[in-house]
């Protein structure tokens, strides 16, 4: 209902980043976490680019929500309601980067987050994930801790 709380997890199991999520951090979360009916899941790989995109901009993942958006809308992500109204959201990895294939390296160029330690580093590209988990996970911690007591 419009008066409560609750948390929505975005994913897209098509992708590298929630496949990285899921096998690294979601996975035991859910197992803490899962006689929590107020966490719901959204795998937007179940559907076509043009659906996926719509799910998007409805749901303000995309750039068009200037509060929380990020480009086109990025998965994984976690976003907070509070009596209906989304309040926060929270954005694992989708770092723009550019890339050196020569090289093997990426150096990340922009953020969801503007904290983020890794801006303008480079690093090598098949390092990506373990070098930015940390950093992510934290973000998804404080976000799960500061708001998983309020949902209903």
């Amino acid at each position: 209902s419009n008066n409560s709380s609750f948390i929505i997890y975005f994913e897209d199991r098509s992708l590298e980043s929630t496949q990285y999520l899921n096998n690294n951090y979601m996975n035991g979360l859910y197992n803490v976490y899962s006689e929590n009916k107020s966490i719901y899941k959204i795998n937007l790989s179940n559907y076509n680019e043009n659906d996926k995109q719509a799910i998007k901009d409805e749901f303000g993942l995309s750039s068009g929500n200037s509060n929380f958006g990020y480009n086109n809308g990025v998965t994984p992500s976690f976003q907070y309601y509070s009596e209906g109204v989304l309040t926060d959201m929270v954005v694992y990895a989708n770092d723009e980067f550019s890339i050196d294939e020569g090289e093997g390296s990426i150096t990340i160029t922009d953020s969801y987050y503007e904290d983020n330690p890794y801006i303008n580093e480079t690093i090598v590209e098949s390092d990506y994930y373990s070098v930015i988990d940390d950093f992510y996970n934290s973000k998804i911690d404080s976000f799960l801790s500061q708001y998983l007591q309020f949902v209903d």
